[in-house]
């Protein structure tokens, strides 16, 4: 039996496939299985996989369900203690796998353990992903107001903590549900960890070194997920979401702002940073340094001066992008992350 289980939902997902079943095949930790979950797909991604021909992967197909149903599949069918989650496009770093088994193992309390990411533009950049991540124990006010776990890329879980959050609705006869399907839109990830720190014992940490290259668009939830899991809070937690969910709005669309100005997108970026003033100014205002930073970085990219430093090589040349991501990047240095080969 593996002792680790890597699950990779996908649907239509031929172009992306490839790539991150390499990384996972690449991991330093010799003792896993890859289960790709295929979800209906019509593109040929059944074919990619099998063309691998690794004795690693088994290829499981159902009628589409969408990426929260493809996880709670490849949940059932895994043998592994731990179990973890890599979604076509994301890319793992070769020794990602072994330095969560090992944290995981060290405390047997710990059910969710997370690794700060890189964030992969469109032009092929890696930007820091803004979200805070460090060995503290997470809380449900925290995975709100900050978002640092983020959606189910790069997580890995101990089974027994999954079977803590598992619940069968009125009407499915094949298997559980451990990520909730009627989530609207991405794959119910931030909902199962809010459900795993509230009505749980397990502790949530992160690994504050980059393990995780991620599509930009996956880093922060859609208006969409962002209502259902104020909904869920309120209904788990009336509370936590009356006091937590304007401070937390606030925060999640600074957070947009300030990737949207990283990657170029200054008038989106601007629009952003109004909303999150108009939704909770007092909170952005208690968390000043961050606030004073987006806007200096901001103001700085609409009008450059004319002393610009000119842009290292490898960092885009346009003076406005090269000030604002001087400006934005974290304070602490990122390990180098080099994608497998």
């Amino acid at each position: 039996m593996p002792r680790s289980s890597l699950i990779v939902p996908a649907r239509d997902a031929v172009t992306r496939l490839g790539r991150s079943l390499r990384a996972l095949l690449a991991q330093t930790d010799p003792d896993f299985e890859i289960l790709v979950v295929d979800d209906g797909s019509c593109d040929g991604s059944q074919a990619s996989v099998r063309a691998l021909r690794s004795p690693r992967i088994r290829l499981i197909q159902q009628r589409p369900r969408g990426m929260a149903g493809a996880l709670n599949t490849g949940i059932a069918h895994a043998r592994g203690t731990f179990i973890g989650f890599c979604p076509p496009g994301a890319v793992w770093h070769p020794g990602k796998l072994e330095a969560h088994v090992r944290q995981l193992s060290s405390d047997p309390a710990l059910g969710l353990s997370y690794s700060a990411r890189l964030l992969m533009t469109g032009g092929g950049a890696d930007l820091p992903d803004p979200a805070p991540t460090g060995p503290r124990r997470l809380n449900a006010v925290r995975l709100l107001r900050d978002d640092p776990v983020g959606d189910a890329a790069g997580v890995v879980m101990r089974r027994a903590a999954l079977e803590a959050i598992a619940f069968r609705p009125a009407g499915e006869i094949l298997r559980d549900w451990w990520f909730d399907e009627t989530c609207p839109e991405g794959d119910g990830a931030r909902d199962a960890w809010l459900r795993l720190a509230l009505t749980s014992d397990w502790d949530l940490r992160g690994l504050p070194r980059p393990l995780l290259r991620s599509p930009l668009e996956r880093a922060v939830p859609t208006e969409a997920e962002w209502q259902a899991l104020c909904a869920r809070a309120g209904r788990l937690a009336p509370a936590l979401a009356s006091r937590h969910a304007d401070p937390a709005a606030a925060l999640r669309l600074r957070r947009i702002a300030r990737l949207r100005l990283l990657d170029g997108d200054i008038p989106g970026a601007g629009a952003a940073l109004r909303r999150a003033w108009q939704s909770a100014p007092l909170t952005l205002v208690g968390d000043a340094l961050p606030s004073l930073e987006m806007l200096r970085a901001l103001a700085r990219a609409r009008h450059p001066r004319p002393e610009t430093p000119k842009a290292p090589a490898g960092l885009p040349a346009h003076p406005t992008l090269f000030l604002a991501r001087s400006a934005l990047q974290k304070d602490r240095p990122h390990a180098a992350h080099r994608s497998p080969r």
